[in-house]
C-alpha cells in the first residue's frame, strides 16, 4: 500500500503527464458526452480555452461524416462487445478550419461499477492527411495525363510482362486494360516481331549494348483482332525501384494514317516523273499525228471522185484516232493531260456505257446496276470517268475467269470527319460509285502497290497503266478512292467525287460552225518550231485562199508583225525561247486588235492571268482536222469583223 506522500507523488506525476503530453487527452462523462477533464494541448489543437471545452459537446465540433461511424464505435464500447476503438477523423477548430487527427477512445473502469467516464486521446495528423491527400490528387492526375496522352504509354519488367497499360494503348491494340497487365509484352506484336525484341532485350540486359533502348524505330504491332499495323516504338530503362529489379517503359504511336499519307505523295512523285517524261513524248507524238491528219484531209479534197483513195483516207483517220485515243491515256498518267470537265450525271452516263461494259465482262459475268434517283451531278472529264470504270471492269473479268457478279452502285453521301479521315478528302458532299467484284481478290501486298503505274499481276499481258490512271483522274477530279479485298472474296472500289450544284447546261458545238463558209482572203502568221507543221498548215490555210506568213520562232513572228499587216496569229505553246503565250501577251499588247489562236500538243501550265485562262480555254489541241482549225480560225476573223 502507497503511503500518502506516495500517492501524492503519484499523482502530481500523473498530472504532469496529463498537462505535459503531445496528445490530447480529455475524460469524457458517458451519460451525458460532456468533458470533464481536458489538458492543455487538446484545447490548443483546436484553438479553445480550457473553460470553452469544458463547456462544449466533441459531437458538435465534429465532421458530420465522421459522426455516424463514431456513435456505433460507442455504443459498442459501451455494450462491452469491443474494448476501446481508434478511428481518424475530423473536427472544426474555433476558426471553423477541418482539423484531421487520430482518436482513440476507451473506458475508465471504477472497481464493481460500469464505466461513467471514457478517456479521448487525440493526436493531430492534420500535416500527414493534407500530404497524403496532394500526393493522391498528384497521382491522380498523372493517371489522368497518363490515360489523356495521344502517345500510347507501355511500360514492362526485364520479363517482358506488362506493368502499366494506358488508355491510348488500349485504345490502338484493342485490349482493355485488365486483358494485358500481367501478359508478356510479345502478345501486343506478330512473331518475327516480338522474337527480335526480345533478342534485343535479352542483349541489351546481358551486356548493356544500346542497339535499340533510347532509340525511336519502327515496327508492326498486332491488334488484338489480329490485325498487324505499323507503329514507331522509342523504349527507355527506368530507374531500378525497390525491389531491385529493372523496368522500361515505352511509347508507340500508331503511324497507319501516316504511312498512307507517305504511300499517296510517294505515288503522286511517281505520276509526276511519269507525267514529264510522257508529256514530252505524247507533244511531239501529237505534232506526228497532226501532220499526218493535216495531209490526210489535204489528200481527200484531191480525191473527191476517186472511192479507193478516199477509203485510205478513212483508214488513215481511223488510225490517227486511235493514236489520238493512246496518246490520251499516256497524258492521264500525268497532271499535264487537258482536261475537258463538265457537269454530268454519273447515272446517265454509266446507262450510256452500259453495252460496252456488258460486251467486256462477257456473258458469264453478270452486270448489275444499282443507280440511286436523284443522284447528284459531279463536275469531272466523262471521257476520263469512262476510261476508269472501263479499266475496272477489265480487271474485273479477268477476276472471275469462272464467272460471278459485278456490280456497281451509286448513291449520295455526307462525309464527317470521322469517316472522311480514312481517306484524303474533305468533310462534305459526294457522289459515291462503289465498283464490285465476286472475284479472287487480292494479297495485302498486291493491295498496297495496284495504283503504282506499271505495276501489274498479269505478266507480260499487263503494262499496269489501269489502275494509275483511275488514281490520278480521281486526283484531278478532286476525288479518292477506298480499296477493300481479300483473296478469294472478291474486290470493292469505292469511288468519291465532290458534289457540284451547278445546273448542266447544253454546250455549243464550235466545232460544227461555218464549216461551209471556212473561206477566206484574210492574212494569217502561222508560228511553229516544227517546219513541217509550218508547211502543212500553210497548205491547208492557201487552199482556202488566206494569205500565209509563217515563222519559226517567236523572235520572227514579232519581226513579221512589224513589217506586215496581220490579222491572225497562230502560235504552237511550246517553243524555245519565247513560248506561246508570252508571244501572244507581246502581240497583243503592241497590236491590239490581231486576233489570236494557240495550238499544242498538251496543256502545260502557265501563269494564272484572266487573258491566260481565256488563251487555255479555247486552245486547239494536236491532232486535230482540218476542218475544225478552218472553222475556229473564221469564227475569230468574223468576231474581228462584226467589231469593226
Amino acid at each position: 500500500m502507497l503511503s500518502i506522500s506516495e500517492a501524492e507523488g503519484s499523482l502530481q506525476l500523473l498530472h504532469a503527464l496529463f498537462e505535459q503530453t503531445l496528445f490530447g487527452i480529455a475524460r469524457v462523462d458517458n451519460r451525458t458526452g460532456k468533458i470533464v477533464d481536458i489538458n492543455q494541448c487538446y484545447c490548443d489543437m483546436l484553438g479553445y480555452s480550457i473553460e470553452e471545452m469544458l463547456a462544449l459537446d466533441l459531437q458538435a465540433i465534429s465532421h458530420k461524416d465522421d459522426v455516424t461511424e463514431e456513435c456505433e464505435s460507442m455504443e459498442n464500447m459501451r455494450a462491452g462487445l469491443i474494448s476501446s476503438y481508434q478511428m481518424e477523423k475530423r473536427y472544426f477548430d474555433k476558426n471553423n478550419q477541418e482539423i484531421w487527427v487520430n482518436l482513440t477512445v476507451m473506458p475508465l473502469w471504477s472497481p464493481g461499477e460500469n464505466p461513467t467516464y471514457h478517456l479521448t486521446l487525440v493526436e493531430n495528423i492534420n500535416q500527414r492527411k493534407l500530404a497524403e491527400e496532394k500526393l493522391q490528387q498528384q497521382k491522380e492526375e498523372q493517371q489522368l495525363l497518363f490515360n489523356s496522352m495521344v502517345v500510347a504509354i507501355i511500360s514492362i519488367n526485364e520479363n517482358g510482362e506488362v506493368l502499366t497499360f494506358s488508355k491510348s494503348a488500349q485504345n490502338i491494340f484493342g485490349y482493355a486494360e485488365d486483358e494485358i497487365l500481367g501478359k508478356n509484352i510479345k502478345k501486343l506484336m506478330p512473331k518475327d516481331v516480338s522474337d527480335s525484341h526480345q533478342a534485343y532485350l535479352g542483349k541489351y540486359l546481358k551486356t548493356g549494348e544500346e542497339n535499340v533502348i533510347g532509340s525511336q524505330r519502327e515496327l508492326f504491332g498486332k491488334r488484338k483482332n489480329g490485325e498487324i499495323f505499323p507503329l514507331q516504338l522509342c523504349v527507355v530503362e527506368l530507374p531500378i525501384g525497390r525491389d531491385g529489379k529493372r523496368k522500361f517503359i515505352g511509347s508507340c504511336q500508331d503511324i497507319s494514317l501516316q504511312k498512307q499519307q507517305e504511300e499517296q505523295l510517294r505515288r503522286s512523285q511517281k505520276l509526276d516523273a511519269l507525267g514529264k517524261l510522257t508529256g514530252g513524248i505524247a507533244h511531239d507524238y501529237n505534232n506526228m499525228l497532226g501532220i499526218v491528219r493535216g495531209y490526210s484531209d489535204l489528200v481527200y479534197d484531191e480525191a473527191t471522185n476517186n472511192p479507193k483513195i478516199l477509203h485510205y483516207v478513212e483508214e488513215i483517220n481511223r488510225a490517227i484516232q486511235r493514236g489520238k485515243n493512246l496518246s490520251r491515256k499516256l497524258l492521264a498518267t500525268s497532271r499535264n493531260k487537258r482536261s475537258n470537265v463538265a457537269l454530268i450525271n454519273v447515272n446517265e452516263l454509266l446507262q450510256s456505257e452500259l453495252e460496252l461494259l456488258e460486251k467486256t465482262l462477257t456473258p458469264r459475268i453478270e452486270l448489275i446496276l444499282n443507280l440511286q434517283d436523284k443522284l447528284w451531278n459531279v463536275k469531272i472529264d466523262s471521257a476520263d470517268f469512262a476510261d476508269s470504270i472501263l479499266n475496272l471492269t477489265i480487271n474485273a473479268m479477268h477476276a472471275m475467269p469462272q464467272g460471278g457478279l459485278f456490280t456497281i452502285t451509286t448513291r449520295n453521301v455526307v462525309l464527317k470527319w470521322n469517316q472522311s479521315v480514312n481517306s484524303h478528302l474533305l468533310p462534305g458532299e459526294y457522289v459515291e460509285i462503289s465498283v464490285e467484284d465476286s472475284g479472287c481478290g487480292m494479297t495485302k501486298e498486291v493491295l498496297k502497290n495496284i495504283f503504282d503505274p506499271f505495276y501489274t499481276t498479269k505478266g507480260s499481258q499487263g503494262v499496269g497503266l489501269g489502275l494509275s490512271m483511275v488514281y490520278g483522274f480521281l486526283q484531278r477530279s478532286g476525288g479518292d478512292v477506298l480499296v477493300t479485298s481479300s483473296v478469294n472474296n472478291g474486290t470493292k472500289f469505292q469511288i468519291f467525287l465532290p458534289r457540284n450544284k451547278e445546273k448542266i447546261q447544253q454546250e455549243k458545238d464550235v466545232t460544227q460552225k461555218r464549216l461551209n463558209s471556212a473561206i477566206g482572203d484574210e492574212t494569217i502568221l502561222v508560228v511553229d518550231d516544227e517546219q513541217s507543221i509550218l508547211s502543212l498548215t500553210k497548205e491547208i490555210l492557201s487552199n482556202k485562199g488566206y494569205q500565209v506568213l509563217v515563222a519559226n520562232s517567236g523572235a520572227q513572228a514579232l519581226e513579221l508583225l512589224k513589217s506586215h499587216q496581220i490579222d491572225l496569229m497562230i502560235s504552237d505553246v511550246i517553243m524555245p525561247h519565247l513560248d506561246g503565250y508570252e508571244l501572244v501577251r507581246i502581240a497583243t499588247e503592241y497590236y491590239p486588235l490581231l486576233k489570236t489562236q494557240l495550238i499544242s500538243g498538251f496543256s502545260e501550265p502557265h501563269s494564272s492571268t484572266e487573258k491566260d485562262n481565256h488563251l487555255v480555254k479555247e486552245i486547239i489541241y494536236k491532232p486535230f482536222s482540218s476542218e475544225k482549225l478552218l472553222a475556229q480560225i473564221r469564227m475569230l476573223l468574223d468576231e474581228s469583223c462584226a467589231v469593226d
